[in-house]
């Protein structure tokens, strides 16, 4: 019988990183648009550690507004079906 091992200390240490939809990694600094309203630029703030949360958060801010502020699921970034990185 196959018996799953459990997920060792430096496996969840070092777990890969929230990711988009090209697999690039969502980093602090990071810009994204909003599929319906493109002339509004979301920056990225701050990233929850991958290896503490299954579906880390990411919270925004928009660009000119740090005020304003978005907190989402990396999986609304990583899906590219809302948001989308934009071209520099």
């Amino acid at each position: 019988m196959g018996q799953s091992k459990p997920t060792g200390f430096f496996q969840k240490f070092f777990a890969s990183q929230p990711s988009d939809s090209e697999g690039t990694v969502i980093e602090i600094g990071d810009r994204f648009v909003h599929h319906e309203s493109i002339e509004r630029i979301w920056v990225v703030e701050k990233v929850q550690d991958k290896t503490v949360h299954e579906y880390p958060l990411v919270t925004m801010h928009q660009e000119g507004h740090p005020d304003l502020l978005k907190v989402l699921s990396s999986t609304a970034l990583n899906t590219g079906s809302d948001y989308m990185r934009c071209q520099s």
